[in-house]
């Protein structure tokens, strides 16, 4: 098993500790639309902006609150260099987003890349290098360098927040154990970026230390509206993703014929790929499947033939 150690998913032992953070999501109790959004924080003048991972539109970022500032400077101090953040913020009538609590500060280019497809948390850190990532229903542990992956199954639901204990019994028939658990506290990894999760594993009496974060990357950043540039000959089409895999597309032809709408749900594959299956057309029942990959600049494009647009050229850009 060969796994790149590169990036900011392979921890360090935490460096040192903070106060208890804030909440890492915002309660579904609250009356703001938050979101999660991800991709390169820089400040300039005006204050800060990002422009989401796959994207090319700056959007403004509101930091009552300071925290946004304090991430960035501990991760660029001297200068204005982008820095790849992980944040809660909901969208004000101005289209600016107003924060609520940052993720993850640091990482490097290239941290839009990583997905974390149906991870719901990835922990790890060195000395050993480790990895532990949780799924619904189990989690798998790796030691890289020893070449170990052990799978421990768990309750969906544990009986505290961030605690999972669990055995398993291996094929000679030794017994082994894990007791996994997460901190709200301030924790750093190899290359300095910021995670608000500690975590320490027990793993047969051998105890693990390192950071953690949130998973499902591509899955929870997605939902947003998209649309592709205006030309001539060309159909104006808007893609809504909402937070509940609900999704809208309105398609204006642009030759005198009504406007289309199809409403239906949306998922990633396996593949990473974006499955539209909409299940009505102007309120007639009417099953059409459209699937989307990302381009090499980030738009949604179809994948191979659409019955909706057929062979023609479609990119959809995140437009809010």
């Amino acid at each position: 098993m060969k796994r790149n150690l590169s990036g900011p998913f392979y921890l360090l032992l935490p460096l040192f500790f903070l106060s208890a953070c804030s909440p890492i999501k915002p309660s579904v109790d609250s009356d703001k639309p938050y979101e999660f959004i991800r991709g390169a924080v820089i400040k300039d003048d005006d204050g800060f902006t990002i422009t989401p991972c796959f994207s090319q539109t700056k959007r403004q970022l509101v930091d009552t609150s300071g925290l946004l500032s304090r991430r960035y400077n501990e991760q660029s101090p001297t200068s204005r260099l982008p820095v790849y953040m992980e944040l809660w913020a909901y969208q004000q009538v101005d289209l600016a987003w107003n924060l609520y609590g940052v993720n993850l500060a640091g990482g490097g280019s290239k941290a839009c890349d990583t997905d974390l497809r149906n991870v719901e948390y990835r922990a790890g850190g060195v000395n050993p290098v480790w990895v532990a990532d949780v799924f619904g229903d189990h989690i798998r542990v790796e030691i890289i360098h020893e070449l170990r992956s052990m799978t421990f199954p768990i309750s969906e639901s544990p009986s505290l927040p961030f605690t999972w204990q669990s055995s398993i019994t291996g094929i000679k028939g030794r017994t082994h154990d894990l007791e996994m658990q997460f901190r709200r506290q301030t924790c750093r990894d190899a290359v300095g970026a910021w995670y608000p999760l500690v975590a320490e594993v027990n793993l047969d009496g051998k105890v693990l230390k390192g950071c953690a974060r949130e998973g499902d990357l591509m899955s929870r950043s997605i939902p947003g509206r998209y649309s592709n540039d205006l030309a001539p000959d060309e159909s104006f089409v808007v893609l809504d993703l909402l937070a509940g895999h609900q999704a809208k597309l309105l398609v204006d032809y642009r030759n005198g014929q009504p406007l289309s709408i199809l409403e239906g749900n949306w998922q990633l594959n396996k593949s990473g790929r974006l499955e539209l299956n909409f299940v009505s057309v102007n309120g007639l029942a009417q099953q059409t499947i459209l699937v989307m990959q990302r381009s090499a600049i980030g738009a949604l494009v179809p994948y191979g033939y659409s019955e909706i647009f057929g062979n023609a050229s479609l990119a959809l850009e995140r437009s809010e």
